[in-house]
């Protein structure tokens, strides 16, 4: 986990590469799954540590372009989770983790079907655990997924509203000013 948080750091202030950071943050996962590759992630349950190393090669792995490798990295680490014998609640950390980016990455892919899917199996999850802190943001996404699918926002904004109210029950603030400004500028309101 050190030797990953200071890949961040260097990555951060442009010290290395999106591609040098990949593979630092490989050798970072490899000091505690010694050279296991992407394939063979569905075989094996990650720590909350190496799902999130795994999470971060899959933003670079974006922000270079290589989507499709975003996605079938995270789907790999998924299976792993979901192919245990160990129920995935008690995996709630790494697990909402990869809905909520599986979720986000396929939107950004317009694969709108498989964003859907993985919305609802966070929206599920979260209900599952007995959770709510990122319930307002499953329903959001979906939402916004919805919304650019369909193209009809006024089937949406509904939906808004109660990922809103959600939110503010859970008193997530970051998210929902993200979506008071996201609302404000797509409907010309405030979001109620």
């Amino acid at each position: 986990y050190v030797m990953y948080m200071d890949t961040i750091f260097d990555e951060k202030n442009k010290r290395i590469t999106k591609e040098e950071t990949i593979e630092k943050c490989r050798e970072a996962f490899w000091i505690t799954r010694k050279n296991c590759k992407k394939e063979e992630l569905e075989e094996i349950v990650l720590n909350k540590y190496e799902t999130t190393i795994i999470n971060y090669i899959a933003r670079m792995y974006n922000y270079l372009g290589k989507k499709e490798q975003a996605v079938y990295l995270l789907e790999q680490a998924l299976k792993g989770f979901e192919n245990s014998k160990v129920d995935v609640k008690y995996h709630y950390a790494s697990v909402g983790l990869l809905y909520e980016n599986l979720s986000g990455k396929c939107e950004e892919n317009d694969e709108f079907d498989k964003a859907l899917k993985y919305c609802e199996k966070g929206i599920m999850f979260e209900l599952k655990c007995e959770r709510g802190s990122v319930l307002g943001r499953h329903i959001m996404q979906k939402t916004y997924t919805k919304e650019r699918k369909t193209k009809n926002k006024e089937a949406c904004q509904y939906y808004y509203q109660q990922a809103y109210q959600l939110m503010k029950l859970m008193k997530v603030e970051s998210n929902m000013k993200a979506l008071e400004n996201y609302y404000k500028s797509n409907y010309n309101k405030e979001i109620t």
